[in-house]
């Protein structure tokens, strides 16, 4: 079963939407990686030069410099290195959508942010993925609740919305999730946003030990369990959810 992908870098701007990839051969993404690296070391401390942002990313100096330039593809790990040094994701890194970069995480004293991004998870819908999901708007939290409860990398965490009754009694219709958009993988028993059968989902999946397979459970009992099949695609981790009751 193929559960493990790697970021979709045609769809970098949230990477809900992932598969597997080796190297970056595309002009376009090399020229968006050059443009967007230039603009976060102008705007850094202190990853302002290549030594600099080759130590501290453990990538090679001329690797470093030659991306800068544009000059060159490398492979996605290299990528993850160096955003990890900024803080920030890949799929930022990789995204057209740069003017918000570095910023995710930035707000006033003692809070944080994080996008909330037009992408709808079902919680018993029917809803397929878009193309290329918007930023919303950006949601602030306090930062001691954000780091005692989501526990993640903040610059991997998007929030998506819940919509319908498939998983009520811990997800509510309408509710806000977390989602952890860096585990890309089955990491233990758990709630995970998912791809699966074409569909955004928000399901929770039961690792099957002695039948190899992951069972795909809703928490509204009125729904029946499934089992996964090689279409599925883990997009990340349920890590928190706000709750809304409508009266």
């Amino acid at each position: 079963m193929r559960i493990t992908h790697l970021w979709d870098i045609n769809n970098p701007h949230t990477g809900f939407y992932l598969r597997q990839s080796n190297a970056m051969k595309n002009r376009k993404l090399i020229n968006v990686l050059a443009t967007n690296l230039t603009r976060l070391m102008e705007g850094s401390q202190g990853l302002r030069t290549i030594d600099q942002l080759s130590k501290k990313s453990g990538v090679g100096r001329g690797t470093v410099d030659r991306v800068k330039k544009g000059e060159v593809s490398t492979t996605l790990d290299k990528v993850e290195a160096i955003a990890d040094a900024f803080g920030v994701s890949a799929a930022s890194l990789l995204s057209t959508y740069a003017e918000n970069l570095g910023q995710t995480e930035k707000s006033k004293l003692g809070y944080v942010r994080f996008p909330l991004v037009d992408a709808p998870h079902g919680m018993g819908g029917n809803l397929a993925p878009a193309d290329n999901p918007e930023i919303l708007q950006y949601v602030e939290v306090n930062e001691d609740w954000a780091r005692g409860t989501l526990h993640a990398n903040f610059s991997q965490i998007k929030i998506v919305p819940g919509i319908g009754d498939s998983m009520s009694g811990t997800i509510e219709d309408g509710s806000v999730v977390f989602v952890d958009t860096g585990t890309r993988h089955f990491a233990g028993d758990g709630l995970y946003a998912i791809v699966w059968q074409g569909r955004l989902q928000i399901k929770r999946l039961q690792a099957k030990h002695d039948e190899k397979r992951l069972k795909i459970i809703s928490d509204n009992k009125l729904y029946d369990a499934d089992w996964a099949t090689d279409d599925l695609i883990i997009s990340g981790r349920v890590l928190a959810a706000w709750n809304f009751k409508r009266f």
